[in-house]
């Protein structure tokens, strides 16, 4: 079963948007090991299995993308993450239309798809 671990939460800024206690997260059976407050420069996360958007554990060898909503969902509020304003940030103009696309800026960077955090990878 592929196994994520997170590491240097408070880096990235994910402790402030998962929560601050991480205690059991991930279906770990609830117990404490591997698990630390949000607040802390070595915070980590226990290990939990990637899922596919039908909630199946990844494989290594799996070539469906993992979801995060089943992934994460069941311990952190993912709609209030994917609600932002980081996540969003880029996605509409001044007027709010949608301006996402592929090579935002004609500059053959095909993977920066907004002027802002929206769409990055």
């Amino acid at each position: 079963m592929l196994q994520l671990q997170l590491r240097a939460l408070v880096g990235s800024g994910l402790a402030l948007l998962l929560g601050t206690t991480l205690t059991g997260c991930g279906g770990g059976g609830g117990g404490t090991s591997g698990t630390t407050t949000g607040t802390s420069a070595s915070a980590t996360h226990a290990a939990i299995a990637l899922k596919d958007a039908q909630g199946v554990a990844l494989t290594a060898a799996s070539t469906a993308p993992f979801s995060p909503r089943q992934t994460c969902g069941g311990c952190h509020d993912v709609d209030k993450v994917a609600g932002g304003y980081h996540f969003h940030q880029g996605r509409t103009d001044p007027a709010g239309n949608v301006v996402v696309r592929d090579n935002y800026f004609a500059d053959g960077r095909a993977w920066v798809r907004s002027s802002g955090m929206y769409g990055k990878w």
